[in-house]
């Protein structure tokens, strides 16, 4: 019998996915799994790596050994958040111990909300369910849709976030704000609020390392690691 094919979908109008395929590539090749590099998004394989959730997504989400990669839930752009596929959602490594990973900040305590807007969705149904319950409420877009600075710089000022699966929930998390989710695949469901009227401050030191396993720098991809702990844990 053969050895198995890693396919490796990537758009080549995009860098970064151009990046990444050849950091997968480095990676397979020091872990010995064979693989190819394609932009032919129906290319069959034994394994399938999906580059963001446009390029090659549908075609293979529900392949039983489909690699999905997406963005970071820190350090973007140097790093990305990689799992394998479970048809809509992600089933993330699951490691013992710490990686590397933010420090957590406090919780805030205030009643000024930020919506943090998923990519097509306006955020004005959210904004207008947590209205009547906070004092202040601004939206803030997704990146490719008119969100524009650092989210570090916008979430500051707010003590509350709500969205559903935006990844921005996380880092609004991490920074000490309440979050709410409207999103049942949301990776902050763990430690998130069901409501604006009940909000909750668990504490997140769990839900942070567990989430360490799902988020890879571009060197730890190239050297194999990755490939390791996909296979093995």
């Amino acid at each position: 019998m053969g050895k198995s094919l890693a396919v490796i979908h990537r758009n080549p109008a995009l860098n970064h996915q151009i990046k990444l395929a050849e950091q997968f590539a480095a990676g397979f090749k020091r872990s010995g799994q064979a693989w190819v590099i394609t932009s032919d998004q129906g290319k069959a394989g034994d394994i399938h790596v999906v580059l963001g959730p446009h390029y090659a997504l549908n075609q293979w989400r529900n392949h039983h050994r489909c690699v999905w990669v997406d963005r970071a839930f820190w350090g973007d752009p140097e790093c990305v958040s990689v799992g394998w596929s479970a048809g809509i959602d992600r089933k993330f490594p699951a490691g013992a111990g710490w990686r590397n990973h933010p420090e957590l900040v406090p919780w805030t305590d205030g009643r000024d909300c930020i919506v943090l807007a998923d990519y097509g969705d306006t955020g004005l149904d959210l904004a207008a369910l947590v209205r009547p319950h906070c004092e202040r409420v601004e939206i803030r877009r997704h990146p490719a849709e008119g969100g524009s600075g650092a989210l570090s710089d916008a979430l500051q000022g707010f003590q509350i976030a709500i969205g559903r699966n935006t990844s921005a929930l996380v880092e609004a998390a991490i920074s000490g704000l309440s979050v709410v989710c409207k999103s049942p695949r949301s990776p902050v469901m763990p430690i998130a609020s069901a409501s604006i009227r009940d909000l909750v401050q668990p504490d997140r030191n769990e839900w942070l390392r567990g989430l360490s396993w799902a988020n890879w720098s571009g060197s730890e991809i190239e050297s194999g690691e990755l490939w390791e702990c996909l296979t093995t844990a």
